[in-house]
């Protein structure tokens, strides 16, 4: 969480994070699907009980945040949650969508996933509807084609090295991520590409390029 609120404090418009699942089906901000590289101890995330997982911390720093923990946040920035690929997509979308149900606005929050499935869950089970992305490694024209009839979509999430280098529609809004390197911000900016917003592991360098670049 320290890092969620310092990003806000150097002024980042909001942040992105992953949702996995714990054995009790509780939703929490956590990338990966094995506790060892950033907890330090063999497992796996969903077999770790929520109270369990609470005595551990990351990097031996933080312990790990539940997703109810970030939502009370208060401001006006946005959030990008990052549903994580899983065997267990129903109780994932469920206890999102209990959670963002407490929210008074979903105008805020963004839903994406790399998976279409997980995302048409969300559709189809969270009341009322925030926004949802479909988040891509690399392009495919094959699956662009099966997703321009699906326009309850409502942008591209495409890792900036990706967009750069080979091309996608412009049908819908891009989040691009992860740029860290002024060159690669300005290409971005200046692509024909609708850009709605640059993830950045330096988010307060990321503030100071975009005020000159505007000026």
């Amino acid at each position: 969480m320290r890092a969620f609120r310092e990003a806000i404090a150097v002024g980042a418009d909001g942040i992105e994070c992953d949702v996995g699942l714990t054995k009790d089906l509780e939703p929490v901000i956590f990338h990966d699907t094995q506790l060892k590289r950033l907890c330090g101890i063999a497992g796996r995330l969903e077999d770790t009980s929520w109270k369990d997982l609470q005595k551990l911390k990351v990097f031996g720093q933080e312990p790990v945040p539940h997703l109810e923990e970030l939502l009370e946040m208060s401001g006006s920035f946005s959030i990008n949650l990052e549903l994580k690929l899983t065997a267990k997509i129903d109780s994932l979308v469920q206890g999102v969508g209990q959670r963002l149900s407490q929210v008074k606005s979903l105008d805020r929050i963004l839903i994406s996933s790399f998976s279409a499935a997980i995302l048409l869950q969300a559709k189809e089970q969270v009341s009322p509807r925030p926004k949802l992305a479909l988040i891509f490694e690399s392009f495919s024209e094959l699956k662009f084609q099966k997703m321009k009839a699906c326009a309850w979509i409502k942008q591209w999430n495409v890792r900036g090295s990706c967009l750069m280098q080979s091309g996608g529609p412009q049908d819908r809004p891009y989040w691009v991520w992860t740029l860290n390197e002024a060159a690669d911000w300005k290409k971005v900016l200046e692509s024909n590409y609708p850009i709605a917003a640059i993830l950045s592991d330096h988010p307060d360098r990321l503030g100071q390029f975009l005020k000159t670049y505007s000026s």
